[in-house]
């Protein structure tokens, strides 16, 4: 899932931190840029970046980017750009990829968490589109609906 082959895309997002309410946001993602815009539903808070001029926008506030940001993406963007997903069990990630199954135009991975193997969860990829389009983590999810090239 080269980020450089993605096609721009827009969707609902809907996702949960910890044991918050589901939240559902509207996603512009333009992989190939590195830009994104994501705006909440609810509050119409705006989240954006853009790759080329490195502008950042977090709460509607213009915020100065550093490099050295570690996932400051929300979770809806993280999951267009998945190598910002802690999956990958590099040193600092949450989870670690341990299995996978296909399911017609789906693959699901099963994650496990670093720290305890009994903690679980899944990212679900569309290979049609072939994007990331779900992640469910006890801690974390985040699914798309809506999925439209522009």
């Amino acid at each position: 899932m080269s980020w450089r082959t993605r096609p721009n895309f827009t969707a609902r997002a809907i996702h949960r931190n910890g044991f918050e309410a589901e939240r559902e946001s509207t996603l512009d993602a333009r992989p190939r840029k590195l830009s994104y815009s994501l705006v909440d539903s609810s509050s119409g808070r705006l989240d954006e970046f853009d790759g080329e001029s490195r502008r950042l926008v977090v709460g509607g506030e213009l915020t100065e980017y550093s490099v050295d940001f570690l996932t400051f993406e929300p979770l809806p963007v993280r999951l267009a750009f998945p190598l910002a997903l802690s999956i990958w069990g590099r040193k600092n990630d949450a989870y670690t990829i341990v299995d996978g199954i296909r399911d017609d135009e789906f693959i699901v991975l099963t994650l496990e968490h670093s720290a305890d193997a009994a903690v679980q969860g899944t990212l679900t990829i569309d290979t049609v589109r072939g994007l990331a389009v779900r992640l469910d983590t006890p801690t974390e999810a985040c699914r798309y609906e809506d999925i439209e090239p522009n």
